[in-house]
């Protein structure tokens, strides 16, 4: 049988024997096929090729000789599952593995081989093909290239079938494109949006911090009479003072948050984001008020921006405050549980629950269950938490009340 042009040149692949003394000689490692026949230890190839046939994939020996033919000394049974040829059909004419390449690849696929004739490299390259039954199929082959004395460049080779991963791969990258897509529009659409109601979403926003300073002020001041409490009242206007500086964080947040939807996300201990909310949602309100929590099945971390994080955990528990203010026995508690690939937060109420009517729309501008209320505080928190990956859901309680649900994905 005639050989076909050679795939590859020597003048493209530059081989030539190397000039004597020059060079370091590399000897031809026992062959299989029919260099096998000449090896004297029997009981090593024995051990090769029993290796070699149970190892996944196709192992092979790769020879190109430097007038550009190519020649196949060794090629495993595994070659059947992936080609649909058997060993002995591509040993006798291994230009066959070239044609199968998917015509797309066949540059790129030469060029791989080039480069690691060139540099002596180790060859790796991903490729595709269309086996004889017109199945589609990704390999990856690696190879480690020895160059013997007359110029021939021998690679001791692997092929392995990557089709599923690559399949996986792709449908994962076009889930991650279609989720960013829509992400980006959502985000665009909530921009635009929003810009009509930011100075109303950002005045409810300071008024929280603001209502804390102004309560932590009042208490210090009347507390500045006795030297004994000159010590607390301290403390009280260092609190005052944290809350205006949350006032800043909040407006700088907020504008980036609203102009390009960025957010800073540092890792931050729970329990102290947890207690820190805590103090702001009951600074001002009735005594004997107390919020419970929950931090038994917590992780001890998230990946989130601290400030907007906390507006929205203090605007929840501010709601929940507000909704049981006539409750004889109201009660609040604030949830942390460890998710498989994140961790959610619960703010539960035993107050009157959501209006049935309100339920479905109520992240939405301008809606709000409270006499007087913007109706922007859950609409700008919905954006916080979707803007971190998140998710957050309202739903009443079969025993009473209402609970607020956030879950936030863990770093990636």
């Amino acid at each position: 049988m005639s050989n076909p042009a050679p795939i590859l040149t020597a003048r493209s692949l530059r081989l030539a024997a190397p000039a004597s003394g020059v060079g370091s000689e590399t000897k031809a490692d026992p062959g299989f096929g029919r260099a096998a026949n000449h090896h004297q230890d029997n009981g090593a190839d024995e051990r090769f090729r029993d290796l070699a046939e149970n190892l996944p994939g196709a192992v092979f020996r790769y020879l190109l000789h430097p007038d550009g033919r190519d020649e196949i000394e060794y090629m495993s049974s595994g070659c059947e599952q992936i080609w649909e040829t058997s060993a002995e059909c591509i040993r006798n004419d291994p230009t066959q593995l070239w044609q199968l390449v998917v015509p797309d690849d066949i540059e790129a696929m030469r060029a791989s081989v080039v480069k690691s004739a060139e540099t002596m490299d180790n060859w790796l390259h991903i490729y595709r093909i269309v086996t004889p039954s017109g199945r589609l199929k990704w390999l990856e082959g690696r190879g480690t290239p020895h160059r013997q004395t007359n110029g021939t460049i021998v690679w001791n080779s692997v092929i392995l079938d990557v089709t599923d991963r690559e399949k996986a791969q792709a449908a994962l990258e076009r889930q991650t494109a279609g989720i960013a897509a829509l992400q980006d529009h959502i985000a665009q659409a909530a921009r635009t949006g929003a810009l009509g109601e930011f100075s109303s979403s950002l005045a409810h926003e300071i008024n929280q911090p603001l209502a804390a300073v102004l309560n932590y002020l009042y208490t210090a001041r009347q507390k500045l009479g006795p030297l004994d409490d000159a010590v607390e009242a301290g403390a009280l206007l260092d609190k005052a003072r944290s809350q205006a500086e949350r006032c800043a964080s909040i407006v700088q947040r907020m504008r980036a948050l609203f102009a390009t939807g960025a957010i800073e996300r540092r890792v931050e201990e729970i329990d102290g984001l947890v207690q820190e909310c805590i103090g702001v949602a009951l600074s001002g309100r009735r005594k004997g008020l107390r919020i419970a929590t929950d931090l038994s099945k917590a992780p001890t971390t998230v990946y989130v921006d601290r400030i907007q994080l906390q507006q929205v955990l203090i605007n929840l528990l501010r709601n929940a405050r507000d909704a049981i203010a006539t409750a004889p026995n109201g009660a609040i508690s604030l949830r942390v549980q460890a998710a498989e690939a994140g961790v959610w937060f619960f703010v539960d109420d035993n107050g009157p629950g959501i209006p049935v009517a309100l339920i479905d729309g109520l992240f939405e501008p301008y809606i709000s269950t409270k006499a007087g209320g913007t109706g922007v505080g859950l609409s700008v928190s919905a954006s916080i938490i979707r803007a971190h990956g998140g998710v957050i859901q309202a739903e009443n309680l079969e025993t009473g009340g209402a609970r607020f649900s956030i879950y936030l994905p863990s770093a990636t």
